[in-house]
């Protein structure tokens, strides 16, 4: 019996990077040059200045070692290696090109310590780590990538130690009337589709926790509430919110929604 299994997930896995080359066209000046990314993030968002609100040495124990979970170009385990307490990485993320030829790239723009680093193209879950094996795990602006949020952090509960924390870093979670209002949007704009009998492909998908916003991306937007009633779901506790006080994006057209970005710190 021929199996396409192996053949399947790595098409499915480097379904990203398709994606980003033949939907957003303009990301292909960037995608292959360390520094064009670098400089993109920081031009478009306050991701970096976000990041430097958390006192890491105070969250991160000794001789810790750390999961970035969807960590593309690998930005933040670039700083993150060069904290003294952090002992090895695993930076894991679904895009070939990310992980394969930009990490390296980052890390030498950035002085992080690559000997720290083992690399793994991967999807979210699941995670294939041992049980109770980590200590940290960090996930960066890519949670709202996960099309079940809750599969998501079973298994990240799954692979911390006893004492591990979980750290969710630059998101932007909605408020309850913002997004109840999405929803109302989204009912309206089905109706209308059903009795105009409108098909499309790709389309926008509403849950119980989230609304997928870019079929392509599978960006989802999510109220706050719903994020930490899974968290304590999956048996998370001590959930600290830390608010930035930055915004999201640096530049924004007139009456484009720009609310700060947000941490969530929880304990196993």
């Amino acid at each position: 019996m021929e199996s396409w299994i192996n053949k399947q997930t790595n098409l499915s896995i480097s379904r990203f990077d398709i994606v980003m080359d033949e939907v957003y066209p303009n990301s292909k000046k960037y995608s292959k040059d360390a520094q064009l990314f670098i400089d993109h993030i920081k031009e478009k968002t306050n991701y970096f200045e976000a990041v430097e609100v958390i006192n890491w040495e105070k969250i991160i124990p000794r001789s810790s070692s750390v999961v970035d979970l969807g960590c593309g170009i690998g930005w933040l385990s670039a700083y993150l290696s060069r904290l003294k307490n952090v002992k090895s990485i695993f930076c894991i993320d679904s895009s070939k090109n990310y992980i394969k030829n930009l990490l390296p790239m980052i890390f030498k723009k950035m002085n992080g310590n690559l000997k720290k680093v083992k690399v793994i193209e991967g999807l979210f879950y699941p995670i294939i780590l041992d049980e109770n094996s980590t200590d940290i795990v960090v996930i960066c602006a890519s949670i709202h990538h996960a099309d079940d949020f809750e599969h998501l952090l079973k298994e990240i509960h799954r692979i911390l130690k006893s004492d591990g924390k979980l750290v969710i870093l630059n998101e932007d979670p909605r408020s309850y009337f913002n997004y109840l209002i999405m929803s109302l949007k989204f009912f309206i704009k089905v109706f209308f589709h059903l009795i105009s009998k409108k098909f499309k492909s790709t389309s926008q998908c509403l849950n119980y926790s989230n609304i997928l916003t870019d079929p392509d991306l599978g960006d989802r937007a999510y109220p706050e509430w719903a994020l930490i009633k899974i968290l304590k779901l999956c048996s998370f506790k001590n959930i600290t919110k830390i608010d930035s006080k930055y915004p999201h994006n640096k530049k924004t057209k007139y009456f484009e929604r720009n609310s700060n970005l947000v941490h969530f710190v929880c304990e196993k």
